[in-house]
């Protein structure tokens, strides 16, 4: 249950679900806009706006409401219109990432209504979009792919690729206390 601080006192923040269904309420209509501006003007840029307002949505239904069902759908209209729309050099990196993070949502989404199978594939695919990269991001997805390799009883996957995550973290808590 969120809470607020006021005064040095900690109270329940009983309006904020009010705040987070009307976000959800507003990002629903900026999210429609969007799509019928996309559909009239195909554009890579039109696109990845159209993905930009779903993963927002998508973040307000799974993290601030718990409605997994609507979150799901948003992430994987966020997720569509970004791999029709890559792009190419810094742009597409930088796309992949953004679509990497959708995909891991959707694992995250998939991990709570344990259909652990399904989880699998988006985290799989998320790490897909990070290649070999040891980023901290795409560590962080390889802990959860770990997570569900366990609940699927791959216990010798599990334990290799947690074999592999170590170094990544060590190396990442190192360059945070230098």
């Amino acid at each position: 249950f969120p809470v607020t601080i006021k005064r040095g006192l900690v109270e329940p923040a009983v309006g904020d679900l009010g705040r987070y269904e009307e976000s959800k309420v507003l990002k629903q209509k900026a999210l429609a806009y969007k799509e019928s501006y996309y559909r009239q003007n195909v554009t890579k840029e039109a696109g990845l706006e159209v993905a930009r307002v779903a993963r927002n949505l998508g973040l307000v239904l799974l993290q601030n409401l718990n409605q997994l069902e609507a979150a799901k759908v948003a992430f994987q209209r966020a997720s569509e219109i970004i791999s029709l729309n890559l792009g190419d050099g810094d742009k597409k990196i930088k796309n992949m990432r953004q679509l990497a993070e959708n995909l891991r949502s959707l694992g995250n989404i998939s991990m709570k209504q344990e259909n652990y199978q399904e989880a699998e594939m988006y985290f799989q695919q998320a790490l897909d979009n990070y290649g070999q990269s040891t980023s901290l991001e795409a560590n962080n997805i390889r802990a959860d792919l770990v997570t569900v390799y366990q609940k699927l009883g791959k216990d010798d996957l599990a334990k290799a690729l947690f074999e592999e995550t170590i170094p990544i973290f060590e190396q990442s808590n190192k360059a945070e206390i230098s």
